[in-house]
């Protein structure tokens, strides 16, 4: 199949995502002067806007391809949460594996954008492990949903604030893979996780090194190598931010994938983007490389936007008939 016809099946995929969810603010407005009060600019607002962020964000995404999709994390009992249900209510998003948590804020990240320029931003989070009982409820809801509704895919979307652990990751990977559904992993370092047998593991470039132990002037090449021997993953796609992606395979074999040139004005999302194109191209035929240049090409046109945009099926499209 080709890349169009590819994007064609992805309407047909129920992709489950289980992770950190947040819901993004944006204050956005100008400025023109300088605070007599202190030494920063004044910010006078023209509006305020609120998305899904995190792992939610990946949700977003996949929603906008088309694809079918349910949220497995938790959120709190407070506005941010009733903001998180409501935006994934408008894209479509099945959230019966969200469990509320009284005790835990909703984690929400503020910024201040003027013009094209984020000025500050503010993040409001408990970033401990969640309640062993919250970990219980969320792997009870995978597997009704496993035994009710499976679904093609799996993303572990790690942000290190405190939902994903090894014991949740672990168990939604053995039960997974025990039904013959692909699991992928965005992991982060801060977070030691280390769970074998996944299609996909999806670290930046700066995870990757870290994740390795390796320092920067290591070459990239040495940062693949182990970590497909620690991790024993199918895929490795390691985004490279301007230069690409790099795709290695269990085979041994690595590819380097560039990015059209664009003017870049935030790279917010951008990861989140490429795990959620990828993975639901390679659930819907894509061979991995076919998966990660559609995905490549994804994270590109969302960096010309500001703010965290999803990708859409329309702009996708576009961008691979120019490519």
């Amino acid at each position: 199949m080709n890349n169009l016809e590819i994007l064609g099946q992805v309407s047909q995929r129920h992709i489950a995502v289980i992770g950190d969810m947040m819901v993004d603010r944006y204050i956005w407005g100008k400025t023109s002067r300088i605070s007599e009060e202190a030494p920063v600019p004044v910010v006078q607002v023209q509006s305020r806007s609120e998305t899904l962020g995190g792992a939610a964000n990946v949700l977003r995404n996949l929603a906008c391809l088309g694809a079918r999709t349910s949220a497995f994390g938790a959120v709190g009992q407070d506005p941010g949460g009733d903001s998180f249900a409501a935006l994934c209510a408008e894209d479509g998003i099945d959230t019966r594996g969200i469990v509320i948590t009284p005790e835990r804020p909703t984690t929400r990240k503020s910024r201040v954008v003027c013009g094209r320029q984020q000025m500050l931003r503010l993040d409001d989070e408990v970033t401990s492990a969640i309640a062993v009982e919250t970990t219980a409820e969320i792997c009870a809801r995978f597997e009704a949903l496993l035994a009710e509704d499976p679904p093609d895919a799996v993303i572990i979307e790690d942000y290190c604030k405190g939902c994903v652990s090894q014991e949740l990751a672990g168990h939604v990977v053995a039960i997974a893979n025990s039904a013959g559904i692909a699991v992928a992993l965005d992991p982060h370092p801060g977070n030691r996780l280390w769970v074998r047998d996944l299609v996909l593991l999806k670290p930046n470039c700066a995870e990757a090194y870290a994740m390795a132990n390796l320092p920067a002037e290591a070459p990239l090449e040495a940062v693949v190598q182990t970590l497909l021997e620690r991790w024993q993953a199918k895929n490795l796609l390691i985004t490279l931010g301007r230069r690409g992606m790099a795709l290695a395979q269990e085979d041994g074999t690595l590819a380097y994938i560039a990015t059209a040139p664009r003017e870049v004005f935030d790279v917010s999302g951008a990861g989140d983007t490429s795990i959620a194109t990828f993975v639901a191209c390679l659930a819907s035929g894509a061979s991995p490389l076919q998966a990660a240049n559609i995905a490549n090409e994804a994270g590109g046109v969302v960096v010309t936007h500001v703010g965290t945009v999803p990708i859409t099926l329309c702009e996708l499209r576009n961008a691979l008939a120019v490519s």
